[in-house]
């Protein structure tokens, strides 16, 4: 299980490596457009990921905490 701060700043990491295709986008560059769709596809990966892991991590500590319980 990876822990989700790592997970975050990687995908922190990638959102900003798009941002050199973004300007060349905002300056006119159609094709800069098509590799930024894609670096923000991969961030929307990520951050899905992220909501998986951590939807996962708070079911565990419930279930051990109920466990605790009885």
């Amino acid at each position: 299980m990876k822990r989700i701060v790592p997970m975050i700043e990687e995908l922190v990491r990638d959102a900003l490596n798009a941002t050199t295709d973004a300007r060349k986008f905002d300056r006119g560059n159609t094709a800069a457009g098509k590799r930024t769709r894609k670096q923000m596809q991969v961030v929307r990966q990520a951050a899905k990921q992220i909501r998986m892991e951590i939807q996962e991590i708070r079911s565990e500590r419930r279930e051990d905490k109920n466990a605790k319980i009885s």
